[in-house]
């Protein structure tokens, strides 16, 4: 990447200037953003916006996952930052971009039209995510297939469970509200099932309510390296 970011003294006076993780996370979407606008997989990201992962932002930062989701959450509330979050990654925007890095001109749109800017690409966003994964993707409009979900644990560990009942279930409901991806899950199941200790152990730990804690998803939610696999095989009757 070139080029620098500009930045006034004000920012001294900024509400999370001595919120640390909160502060580094900003100024990294600033240096990350783009400066001009640009086609990515056929998705039109405009400048002062980038595509990431939660994932990503924390092995980037040196921020764990947690802090990462509690840093954005609160740049959206203050209005710095915009999020939109599909099955396979964020789009993040930097809400009056032109006032940091500016392009010659006296003024750089009102934040009015960057949010009506955000409100297209999510559009856009999840219409090409909608079409590419309708038939298969594990979990589909930020809702979990349980039985898909269930299979692939089963397909994972070797273990035989017939069921995730109600009271985990709500468990997973509440990790996606607290900011966790589908991405998350699946990342933690594949990668706890990789390790040798559980192999030893016949992953007697890996439950659907193992993959279901907070904690969980924190240690093994972000240690896959590379692409995360999207799309699982049906459950075989």
């Amino acid at each position: 990447m070139e080029g620098y970011i500009q930045l006034h003294r004000k920012l001294l006076e900024w509400e999370w200037y001595d919120d640390t993780p909160t502060f580094k996370l900003f100024i990294h979407c600033l240096l990350k953003a783009n400066y001009t606008d640009k086609k990515w997989r056929g998705n039109d990201i405009k400048r002062g916006q980038f595509i990431t992962s939660i994932s990503n932002l924390s092995h980037e930062t040196g921020l764990s996952q947690k802090q990462v989701r509690s840093s954005i959450d609160k740049l959206v509330k203050t209005g710095e930052l915009g999020k939109l979050t599909t099955h396979r990654n964020s789009m993040i925007t930097v809400l009056s971009y032109n006032n940091y890095q500016k392009e010659g001109k006296p003024k750089g749109k009102p934040k009015g039209e960057l949010m009506a800017n955000l409100g297209q690409s999510e559009g856009k966003l999840r219409a090409t995510t909608n079409k590419d994964n309708k038939d298969n993707n594990i979990i589909n409009n930020n809702i979990l297939d349980f039985v898909k979900l269930l299979f692939f644990i089963n397909q994972k560990t070797g273990r035989k469970f017939k069921t995730i009942n109600d009271q985990v279930k709500r468990k997973y409901k509440a990790r996606l509200k607290d900011g966790y991806t589908k991405e998350d899950i699946l990342n933690s199941i594949i990668n706890a099932s990789n390790l040798q200790y559980h192999k030893d152990n016949g992953c007697q730990y890996l439950t659907p309510e193992f993959f279901s804690r907070q904690d969980t998803l924190d240690k093994y939610g972000n240690e896959a390296k590379g692409n995360l696999i999207a799309s699982f095989p049906d459950p075989v009757n």
